[in-house]
């Protein structure tokens, strides 16, 4: 009885995931890089976030200046440099990073958000094997999978765009279109968003 229990609760934690995963979380869906671009390893980066929204900017801009820091990156916030007000345009932004010596810009804007039909394609959940169940769960033997049909339907989907201009040139060096698909806030937007630049950007050698 206690397997079978066992069995169930681990089946119906799988399918909780498989679902998790088909419907939520922030893919990269384009992705580009100058093939020409031969400036190595960012070592410093302004960040910017385009929105009228104060509190969402602020909130984009902290968390990007907090990866980025982490990896050992020199990262300012615009909105500490610039403040609030200061209009985001083109001659603003460049003569501020030119003022701060920063490698890089990295600028991101909404591109769109709403409802969108979108074809959730089919996935597989793996889930741990029962006979594991009484081994810690960094040690399950994940043996045990589901299976689950794609469906199209309507998810409320965020858009952005993600740049990275270099400082020198005034040149696009990387950009990324991103989709957030059933966002449960703002902040695990950008969590998301930033996680998935940060590791593309690592891959594409720009940062280490």
């Amino acid at each position: 009885m206690k397997k079978s229990c066992t069995g169930l609760l681990l089946t119906l934690v799988g399918i909780a995931l498989g679902v998790l995963t088909s419907c939520g979380g922030t893919n990269l869906s384009y992705v580009w890089k100058e093939p020409r671009y031969g400036g190595g390893y960012l070592t410093s980066v302004m960040v910017v976030g385009v929105s009228k929204e104060v509190d969402r900017r602020r909130v984009f801009e902290e968390v990007f200046v907090r990866e980025f820091e982490k990896r050992g990156i020199k990262a300012v916030a615009s909105m500490k440099v610039l403040g609030p007000d200061t209009r985001l345009t083109r001659d603003t932004v460049k003569a501020e990073a030119a003022r701060l010596g920063v490698d890089a810009v990295l600028a991101t804007r909404l591109i769109s958000a709403g409802n969108e039909e979108i074809d959730r394609p089919p996935s597989i959940s793996t889930m741990p094997s029962a006979q594991y169940g009484n081994v810690d769960l960094y040690f399950y033997a994940f043996d045990a999978q589901s299976a689950y049909p794609g469906a199209l339907g309507k998810h409320y989907v965020v858009r952005l765009e993600t740049n990275v201009f270099d400082t020198d040139t005034e040149k696009l060096i990387w950009t990324a279109s991103s989709q957030t698909v059933e966002p449960e806030s703002i902040r695990e937007i950008i969590e998301s968003l930033c996680k998935n630049v940060m590791d593309r950007l690592r891959e594409d050698k720009l940062l280490r």
